[in-house]
């Protein structure tokens, strides 16, 4: 993405209201903000009123790869993902971080739906008052790329994937 275009972006990002980031041709992701994380990643946090049930997390992760028809492999590489602890997440076995499934959002270029029940089911959940998961959000509403998303984030300083 070059700095026109990133500028374009930021200018609509900073210009969209709040009602964007939860009515936004997705009403049901008005129950993320009700659950307040942080996105620093110092420590994970999980809310008490999302359920974690990682039997169903790994079988949809499975379910995501199998329908963008893509390979494990292709997964973890993508995401930068030791491969006997992504075998750990499909299996159910081990949660992935916030950090670690957002990698796997990116690199499955999941829609913002797809990501959103995604990070529900692992119990996570974007914060709409958090500007660093707007910026992710409306990056996975606008399509962009693992790469461009990290463009786009350190327009606002924000990094996230290091």
């Amino acid at each position: 993405m070059d700095k026109e275009e990133l500028l374009k972006h930021k200018l609509i990002f900073e210009s969209l209201g709040r009602d964007y980031f939860t009515t936004h041709s997705m009403p049901e992701m008005n129950c993320f903000g009700n659950v307040l994380y942080n996105l620093a990643f110092h420590k994970e946090q999980f809310a008490k009123d999302i359920p974690i049930n990682p039997k169903v997390f790994h079988k949809y992760l499975a379910q995501l790869i199998d329908k963008k028809g893509v390979n494990y492999s292709y997964v973890w590489n993508e995401a930068g993902i030791d491969s006997s602890i992504f075998s750990k997440y499909i299996s159910g076995k081990r949660r992935p971080t916030k950090r670690s499934l957002l990698r796997i959002i990116f690199a499955l270029k999941l829609s913002a739906e797809e990501a959103v029940e995604l990070l529900k089911l692992n119990g996570m959940a974007l914060d709409e008052n958090n500007l660093q998961d707007n910026v992710l959000l409306y990056s996975l509403k606008e399509g962009f790329s693992f790469d461009e998303t990290i463009d786009f984030l350190k327009c606002y300083q924000l990094v996230v994937f290091e």
